[in-house]
Formats: structure tokens, C-alpha cells, sequence
């Protein structure tokens, strides 16, 4: 990396140890004023200073974008956090005020790094249940092979990944993956590989950093219940955001929609209310998505004259679709129930339900995958530390992937 691209994945990193330090010191609102400034700062420098490559692009834009959002409510208009750490086996805990400058910045850092607040007093709703376990080495047995199984999977994705074209070129930004240009049925099948591996990438890297952190100490197994709630939830489009898809950026979802809520006077409880809670929730999910990919360095295939209008602009169409079609949904059910009347819901309304939430995914996935494979972020040969591809591979001899030709035996 260059110097400039060193200088700014440094500072989207130090974002967490600096605001962690905020926690050492007696709250006050000339201090949280500069913890605001010294954010400021931070973003400034990584908006500012550019990366060459693409994967400290993203990491610099993500981190930035997603801590900077989690940060700001505390720092400007709510209260600081409850400085009680919920882990003690004590029902009222201990005060990290009356702890050491150590034990406060791990408090700190964690809680800015614990975005689903599973210990703390903002714990978000509809988190899967965590199985109980006698240990922490229990824990770590048992994830350490699901990560081992899933790294696995990842890497028999990874390498499918030639046997699908995301990134075909046809003279028109509209011609990326759209059905007129690639076919309603390649669209399809390239959707669900998409999805699927979506899917396995969430897991691997979850149970990953879940692995580490509770191997060092610093959390809990139960701290880390799974990411992914269960797909059988998903018959209906709301309820697969709601209970299916991971709900780490939930809690600041919820802290931007009860300000705005506030701002405009409604009611929280009413459907106005709702409705913009969830718009504005679909709509940070598209900034967190589409922030880091604006950062790109390139995007591979495009014309140089039109990157900058392209980049990050699929991922909020993606989510703001998807704020429509959950509305949609919503009147739907509203007018059917009037028809059919109370009750349990039958197991062919279920089924309904399934087709048209994998229809929606399906039609729209294209807007979330195909613009991150033209930024270049996907060009890595390997997306884990083991190949179970390629041992195969050495053991047949052959490619499985991308072409039937033997290795060169010399």
C-alpha cells in the first residue's frame, strides 16, 4: 500500500481504540464535544486521503461509515451509555466508574464493537437464542469446526465464482447484470449463488471473530448467540429483515428512527411512525453498503468516465426497493386479512409467502452483488487462510474449477 492508503486504513482503524478511550473519563459535555471533534477528524482524514487498493477502500468506508453512525446519537442528543456492565454474575452489576483505566477502555471498546448490545441494557430484539454450553472451551470446540466447515463452503464458492459472469461489460451502465442483457434464467441462477454465498461469508466471518474474541477473554459464548435467525421465518418479506437477516446495525436503526420519530412529532407507537422508522432504517442500510464502495479505487471493466456517477448508487436502489416492497407487503396483508377473516395462518399462505420473498431477493439481489464484483473487492485468489479446493485439486491433479487442464507435472 501507498503511504496515503496506509495513513487512512489507520485511521478508520484507530476509530475504535480512540473513542474507546472516552470511557476512562468522568462524562461531561465538553468532553463528549471533544470525542465529537476528534470523530470529525477521523472521517475527514479517511473521506479525504484515498486508498490504491480495493480492500482497504471497503475497509476504510465500512468501518468509518458504521462506527461513526453508532457513535454519533451518544455523543450528541442521547445520554452517555449506562455504564453498567451487564456480564457480572452480580444482578446489578458494577459501575466501570469505579473500575480501573484499563478494565474502563476494554468496557469501552466493547461496547462500541458489541453492535447487537448483547450484554449491555440496549440489547436489540428478535436475536436467535443461543445454545447453552458448560464451557468456554466447549464454545470454542464446537466453533472453531464451524468455522473450519463454513471456511470450507466459502472456498468451494470462491472458486465457482468463474463459473459465473457478474461482470459483463455491454456499452450501457444498464446492461450490468440486467435480465435484458444476461436472461431472466442466468440473472436467477446468478442471484441465488450470490445469495447463498452472502449467506456463508455472514457466518464464517461472525463465528470468526466470535472464535477470537471469547478464545482471549474479552466476551462471552452467550455474548454471541448465531448471526442468522432461522429461514423458516422468512414468509414474508418484513419478517425475513425483521427475524432471518443479521440485526447488527438494528440498534442504530432504532436510535436515528425514535429521533426522527421525535423531530416530526408523531405518535411512536402509530403507522406513521412505523413507516419511517422503517424507510429510514432501509435507507442507513443503503449508506453503510454504498459509502465504502464510493470509495473504490477503480471499478474493473468500467470506463473511466463513468465511475464516479455508478459507484454505491445499486446499493441504496437495492434497499429502497425494498423499504417499497415491504410497505407493499404490508397494505397486502392488511387487505387480505379483511377478507379472509382471523386466524391461524394456513400452510399454503406460508408457501405463497417463501415465493415471493425469494422472488424479491432474486429480482433484486443484482443491485447489491454485481456493483461490489466490478469494484475489484472479489479479484482475491483466496478468501481463506486453507484451500480445501485446492488440496483437492492436488490430489486429482486436475482443475475443478475454471478449466479441466492437468497440472504442469514439471
Amino acid at each position: 500500500m501507498s503511504t496515503e492508503s496506509t495513513i487512512r486504513t489507520l485511521t478508520a482503524l484507530s476509530i475504535f481504540p480512540l473513542q474507546a478511550t472516552r470511557f476512562i473519563f468522568t462524562p461531561s459535555s465538553i468532553r463528549e464535544r471533544q470525542y465529537l471533534a476528534l470523530l470529525a477528524v477521523q472521517i475527514s482524514v479517511v473521506c479525504y486521503l484515498e486508498s490504491d487498493a480495493p480492500d482497504p477502500a471497503f475497509l476504510c468506508g465500512f468501518l468509518t461509515t458504521l462506527i461513526s453512525l453508532r457513535l454519533l446519537p451518544t455523543l450528541i442528543w442521547e445520554k452517555s451509555p449506562d455504564t453498567t456492565d451487564r456480564r457480572d454474575t452480580d444482578p446489578d452489576g458494577w459501575y466501570v466508574t469505579e473500575q480501573s483505566s484499563l478494565k474502563k477502555f476494554l468496557w469501552g471498546l466493547s461496547w462500541i464493537t458489541t453492535l447487537r448490545g448483547i450484554p449491555w441494557n440496549w440489547r436489540v430484539r428478535n436475536i436467535p437464542p443461543q445454545p447453552s454450553y458448560a464451557s468456554r472451551w466447549e464454545y470454542l470446540l464446537k466453533n472453531v469446526a464451524v468455522v473450519f466447515v463454513y471456511g470450507c463452503v466459502l472456498d468451494v464458492l470462491w472458486k465457482m465464482r468463474v463459473l459465473f459472469d457478474f461482470t459483463k461489460y455491454h456499452g450501457s451502465l444498464e446492461g450490468y447484470g440486467s435480465s435484458a442483457s444476461r436472461g431472466v434464467g442466468e440473472m436467477v441462477v446468478n442471484s441465488v449463488f450470490a445469495m447463498v454465498s452472502m449467506y456463508v461469508t455472514t457466518v464464517f466471518n461472525y463465528q470468526m471473530m466470535a472464535v477470537v474474541v471469547v478464545g482471549v477473554g474479552i466476551s462471552r459464548p452467550e455474548d454471541w448467540p448465531p448471526v442468522l435467525g432461522p429461514i423458516r421465518e422468512a414468509y414474508s418479506l418484513s419478517r425475513f429483515w425483521a427475524k432471518t437477516w443479521h440485526q447488527l446495525f438494528r440498534n442504530i436503526f432504532e436510535k436515528y428512527g425514535r429521533g426522527l420519530v421525535d423531530i416530526l412529532g408523531l405518535e411512536p407507537r402509530s403507522s406513521q411512525a412505523h413507516n419511517v422508522t422503517r424507510l429510514l432504517a432501509f435507507f442507513i442500510s443503503g449508506l453503510i453498503h454504498a459509502i465504502p464502495l464510493s470509495g473504490m479505487p477503480y471499478l474493473r471493466g468500467l470506463p473511466k468516465d463513468k465511475n464516479t456517477p455508478y459507484r454505491g448508487s445499486d446499493q441504496m436502489v437495492f434497499f429502497g426497493l425494498h423499504a417499497i416492497l415491504c410497505f407493499v407487503e404490508e397494505r397486502f396483508v392488511v387487505f387480505y386479512q379483511n377478507i379472509r377473516g382471523d386466524g391461524p395462518s394456513r400452510s399454503f399462505e406460508q408457501v405463497l409467502g417463501y415465493l415471493w420473498v425469494a422472488t424479491c431477493l432474486v429480482f433484486t439481489t443484482r443491485y447489491l452483488f454485481d456493483e461490489m464484483e466490478l469494484s475489484g473487492i472479489n479479484d482475491k485468489k483466496e478468501v481463506v487462510p486453507w484451500s480445501f479446493v485446492g488440496i483437492l485439486e492436488t490430489v486429482l491433479g486436475r482443475k475443478l474449477f475454471g478449466g479441466d487442464a492437468l497440472f504442469d507435472k514439471e
